[in-house]
Order: structure tokens, then C-alpha cells, then sequence
């Protein structure tokens, strides 16, 4: 292990955090995990349906809890991000240029799973699997790439939100929520924390991107803050 890691410090640039590596595949291992925990294929009657493990083993439950990583996912994302345009700033790149390549990292991926879930789906057509077993398969491996749409606005929002106080979105988030489910507002309000809720990790990342978030203090009060908001939520929050 040691010799590993000598190798890839050795072949990590003198401008590449390992670091940030290490959390984004900690944040994709988790909605992976996440998925699978929640996700099961049964099949009925000649037919694939999805059912949730959790509903026949409830005790895995709190697992989820710590599965919660997508936050994670967006906190690594708004600092990349903000790093990679303040670079391309610096060395003149237009900011459609820099665009362009970032969605074309993110949305190559995308591709090459549609790409492959178009031919499935044709053969598994073609040799007489039942349309409600292909909508199946096809919801579960499509469903989970909602999060994308929302963190390519956010990419594309760069240079908006960069310099953006997480503190904003945040009292954003809380206002909403307060005036839906404390003052009975209406359901609709919800969709403005699609965007708010995702912008407090993608704040934080530009904010530490900028050197915003050095020092031991900070990194307690995240931990320590965040665990005693997930502890409120489960237990008095539903």
C-alpha cells in the first residue's frame, strides 16, 4: 500500500489535490451504494418489476442515512469548477470555450450509457421482452442522471454563483421550507430549492476553492453542524 502510494503522489502534477479525487469517489461510491440499498429486480408473472429492499428489511434504514453523499458530490463540483474557470481566466479562454469543454467531460459518459441502453433496448425488443420490464430496466438506469441536468446549470452558472456566500442559498432553503411546511404554503414553492438546496454545497466548493475554508474550525463546524441538522431532520423532521 505504501509503494501505491508513493506511485501515485510520484505521477499526482504539483496543481492536482488527490484530495478532492479521493472525496468525488467517495461521493460516487455513496449514490451507488445508495441505489443499490434501495433497488431491487423481481420478477412477477413473467415480467421485471423494481421493489425496495428496505421495505422488507426496515433496519437498514440509518444505512441511508450515511449514504447521503450527493451534497458531496456538488461541494467537489462548485470547487473544480470555480478552480478551472479562474485558470481559464488567466490564460484568456473564453468562457464558451471553457464551458464547452466541461460539458462535453460531463455529458461524454452520458452518452455512451445512452448509446448502449438504445441497442439493449432494441434487442431486448426485438426478442420479445414485455414493455413493462424494459420500462423497468430503462427507468433504473436513466432515473438516477436527474442530478446532471441540475449540476450542468450550476457549471454553466459558474461565473454567477462563484463568489456567491453559501449563506445565501442556505437562508434561501430555510425560508421555503418555513413557509411550506410551517405556514401550510403551497407545494410549488418546493421547486425553488431544486436549484437553492444544490447551490449551498456548490457555494461551499467555490468558497473553498477561493481559500475560503482553511483551518481546522471550519472543517469541526461542518462536520459537527451538519451532523447535528442530519441528526434534527431524522428525528423530528420525517
Amino acid at each position: 500500500m505504501h509503494e501505491l502510494i508513493r506511485r501515485i503522489d510520484a505521477a499526482t502534477p504539483p496543481e492536482r489535490d488527490r484530495a478532492v479525487d479521493a472525496l468525488r469517489a467517495f461521493a460516487i461510491l455513496g449514490v451507488v451504494l445508495g441505489h443499490w440499498l434501495v433497488t431491487a429486480l423481481v420478477a412477477d408473472s413473467g415480467s421485471v418489476r423494481a421493489a425496495s429492499p428496505l421495505l422488507y428489511q426496515p433496519h437498514l434504514a440509518p444505512l441511508t442515512w450515511a449514504l447521503q453523499t450527493l451534497a458531496v458530490f456538488f461541494l467537489v463540483g462548485g470547487q473544480m469548477s470555480a478552480r478551472s474557470h479562474a485558470s481559464a481566466r488567466a490564460r484568456g479562454v473564453p468562457y464558451r470555450q471553457w464551458l464547452g469543454a466541461r460539458m462535453a467531460r460531463l455529458f461524454r459518459p452520458v452518452a455512451a450509457v445512452l448509446v448502449v441502453w438504445t441497442l439493449a433496448a432494441a434487442a431486448m425488443l426485438a426478442s420479445g421482452v414485455g414493455l413493462t420490464t424494459l420500462h423497468t430496466l430503462l427507468k433504473l438506469v436513466l432515473s438516477p442522471l436527474w442530478f446532471l441536468l441540475v449540476f450542468a446549470a450550476l457549471t454553466a452558472a459558474t461565473p454567477l454563483v462563484a463568489r456567491l456566500h453559501p449563506l445565501w442559498p442556505l437562508a434561501v432553503v430555510l425560508h421555503v421550507d418555513l413557509f411550506r411546511f410551517g405556514f401550510g404554503g403551497p407545494a410549488w414553492v418546493g421547486w425553488i430549492n431544486l436549484a437553492a438546496g444544490w447551490l449551498v454545497p456548490y457555494c461551499l466548493g467555490a468558497a473553498w476553492a477561493r481559500g475560503g475554508l482553511r483551518g481546522r474550525t471550519v472543517g469541526w463546524v461542518l462536520l459537527l453542524g451538519g451532523g447535528v441538522v442530519t441528526a434534527g431532520l431524522v428525528l423530528f423532521g420525517g
